[in-house]
């Protein structure tokens, strides 16, 4: 089984990563220097594909999350047609862009750029996953930390042992 988690950074990829490993699954987050993919990953598409799945195909991982993941869901959905998809979102665009901010620092217009990137790029997700039949959950990491977990495991299966952990917490609340 392949899991592919399609969320934006500051949406809980850390906390789905952390809880897929405790449920058993190889799991890998953040793997662009892993993967060899040349950076901007926009801009060398078609080579950078041929890197990430190489790496899917080869690396041994069950999961995988965070980028060049989201870059590449189009691919990923048909490619592994059976392979389970989550998107990770926050509750409103205002928590996802306060947690942006301390992220990267109230550069307005760098925010409202990403802002219009997060919105559009998550209803593209949705869709796609949509119209190729997709195993498809969305979850929004603001949600109770129990209930999120129990939708993560009778998803896929699995039993992460408790809640979904908040990690970089410092940075997810407002």
């Amino acid at each position: 089984m392949k899991v592919f988690v399609l969320g934006e950074s500051r949406t809980g990829t850390t906390s789905v990563h952390e809880y897929l490993c405790r449920s058993g699954l190889k799991a890998i987050h953040y793997y662009v220097a892993e993967s060899g993919v040349t950076e901007p990953i926009h801009k060398h598409r078609a080579s950078n594909w041929a890197k990430v799945r190489r790496f899917i195909d080869e690396s041994g991982y069950d999961a995988f999350s965070d980028y060049p993941t989201r870059m590449f869901f189009r691919e990923l959905g048909s490619l592994y047609p059976n392979a389970c998809f989550i998107l990770t979102v926050r509750q409103d665009v205002a928590t996802w862009r306060s947690s942006m901010a301390v992220l990267l620092g109230e550069r307005h217009d760098s925010l409202d750029l990403l802002q219009a990137y997060y919105l559009c790029f998550n209803e593209e997700i949705r869709c796609n996953c949509a119209d190729l039949g997709l195993r498809f959950l969305e979850i929004c990491i603001d949600d109770d930390a129990e209930q999120n977990a129990r939708k993560i495991g009778g998803f896929l299966g699995v039993d992460g042992g408790g809640s979904l952990l908040r990690l970089n917490a410092s940075a997810v609340h407002r």
